[in-house]
């Protein structure tokens, strides 16, 4: 009596021979072959040519988990056709692919979405608390909107959604370039790790509307003088003031003023320079210690104290109430002082004031300019006065 051969389960990739390295991926599929006789049965994970090799998914930040994913399937239908080989020397392709069906139903394993790649790569991507926190909003508004979460939902219409989004919750002071500056970041790394293609990126050709609403708070000379100079009830207030006017002399963020060193402070041509990489950017920011800033420095022994950011910002808004400031005051407002009562209303270049703040281009200095109007206005009037 001939022996009946076993049957195969194995994975086979691109049956139809679609994939390329570039911009086509190919069906990662599981085969069982039986006594001349054959079906696939899909995983519903695809990658790009290169990234399969040895029955195994390659070069992808999520490898781990997809592997895991086809890998379950795989198990199932194994199982499945161990047991009825057992039972009857044969397999049955239609109740194979029954049990197959009902298994996914029962216990689908999920495959690694677009949200748990941004969630993984916000563990791994070196950025400064508030960046953090910032991109940790734009995940749960993409979890409670649910239009986007695998990486097929990234397509030009529900871009334009998500921009819509933005723009209706731009008005609860969420600014829009946030949203689409977040999700472009991720969409960019799916990209390079070969979630989607470069030529599938769903912003391309989408134009982004800036919210012109949004005003970054500022102080102008005169309420600096008086946040200067009020009498505080505390030592840890006096502390925050300290740090706050010392940032809105020097341009830094909350994360480069945690990160300042006074080691890197040299002197040259009689004048004291810092220059440091930002946290955020890794852009490199050159400045000079100005008066104000070096009469802090000198009042902590060149040691400048620390503040937890919450504490910090809750101090902040203390003290304004205090100078009767009416605006909302955080800790980027000092960099806001900086570039525009500091520098731009002392006749400083947008260049020059871009290599002060660490600014890639002119771009965004010009931001801070159009806070400034009001010296426009007081140029003429000193003008109209010497006239």
């Amino acid at each position: 009596m001939e022996k009946v051969k076993m049957p195969r389960v194995r994975f086979v990739f691109d049956r139809k021979k679609t994939a390329n390295k570039t911009n086509k991926k190919g069906l990662i599929e599981v085969e069982v072959y039986f006594n001349g006789k054959r079906t696939y049965f899909s995983t519903g994970m695809s990658v790009f040519k290169d990234q399969w090799k040895k029955d195994a998914i390659i070069g992808l930040q999520t490898m781990i988990e997809d592997n895991k994913f086809i890998n379950s399937y795989k198990t199932i239908l194994q199982d499945a056709v161990n047991n009825q080989f057992k039972e009857t020397q044969s397999v049955n392709f239609d109740e194979l692919r029954k049990i197959f069906v009902k298994s996914k139903q029962e216990d689908k394993p999920s495959a690694p979405t677009f949200l748990d790649f941004m969630k993984e790569r916000m563990q791994t991507r070196p950025m400064a608390y508030g960046t953090w926190k910032q991109h940790r909003s734009v995940l749960n508004v993409l979890k409670d909107w649910g239009k986007i979460r695998t990486f097929e939902d990234l397509t030009p219409s529900n871009i334009k959604l998500w921009d819509e989004l933005s723009i209706k919750n731009s008005k609860t002071g969420k600014p829009i370039e946030t949203y689409h500056k977040v999700m472009k970041i991720y969409v960019r790394e799916a990209i390079t790790f070969g979630h989607i293609s470069k030529d599938n990126n769903p912003y391309d050709g989408f134009k982004i509307k800036r919210d012109r609403s949004v005003k970054h708070a500022f102080l102008t000379q005169a309420e600096l003088n008086k946040w200067c100079k009020v009498k505080l009830p505390s030592k840890l207030a006096e502390t925050a003031r300290d740090l706050f006017v010392f940032c809105c002399y020097t341009g830094l963020s909350y994360a480069d003023l945690s990160n300042f060193d006074t080691s890197l402070i040299f002197e040259d041509n009689g004048g004291l320079r810092y220059v440091n990489d930002r946290v955020k950017s890794e852009e490199t920011f050159h400045i000079t210690i100005l008066k104000p800033a070096k009469k802090i420095l000198d009042k902590y022994n060149w040691q400048l104290p620390k503040m937890d950011a919450h504490v910090y910002n809750r101090y902040l808004k203390d003290i304004a109430l205090i100078c009767g400031i009416t605006k909302t005051i955080t800790s980027h407002c000092g960099r806001c002082t900086f570039a525009s009562t500091v520098l731009l209303a002392n006749g400083f270049g947008l260049k020059t004031i871009a290599n002060a703040m660490g600014h890639t281009n002119t771009r965004q200095t010009e931001e801070y300019a159009k806070l400034v109007s009001y010296n426009v206005d007081r140029s003429f009037d000193e003008l109209n006065a010497r006239l």
